[in-house]
């Protein structure tokens, strides 16, 4: 019969602290290395992994690396056309991409004049003309009906 080996006691890891995770994140997304990040804060490779696992999609920005679908000089052609007569002003995304025959559906169109800075909203209800602004504006313009231009003018 032979001894068993030594059966070294599992050590469990420290808990870290706030500060800590916050100094192993943002040494992570400055470049360090692991062992740099090690030297600096004491914190192991595993430990470091699992801190920065937890790092958020929303603090580390997507990089995208298409071209858009919609070029700007059609952007620019579709403003110009929604700044124009008011029944284009009234156009849905998809009567606007069917117009200018863009290869996209109709949130990308959206989207894309949304970013140029361009929002659709309802628009805002004139109020009525009550009886005595009736009456104020058919006095005023039979007072001024007869006038000519150049009386305008002055």
């Amino acid at each position: 019969p032979s001894t068993p080996a030594k059966i070294e006691r599992h050590i469990p890891q420290k808990h870290l602290t706030t500060p800590q995770k916050s100094k192993v994140k943002t040494l992570k997304r400055q470049g360090f290395s692991a062992t740099e990040i090690w030297k600096e804060t004491g914190v192991k490779k595993r430990q470091q992994n699992q801190v920065n696992a937890s790092i958020s999609l929303r603090t580390t920005p997507r990089k995208r690396h298409r071209r858009g679908k919609i070029n700007d000089d059609t952007i620019q052609k579709i403003i110009k056309a929604l700044e124009g007569h008011y029944n284009r002003r009234t156009w849905s995304w998809e009567e606007l991409r069917k117009h200018f025959r863009l290869d996209c559906t109709e949130a990308t169109v959206k989207k894309t004049i949304n970013n140029a800075g361009y929002h659709k909203c309802r628009a805002c209800q004139k109020s009525w003309i009550n009886k005595d602004q009736k009456g104020k504006r058919y006095r005023w313009a039979c007072a001024y009906k007869k006038w000519i231009l150049w009386q305008w003018k002055q």
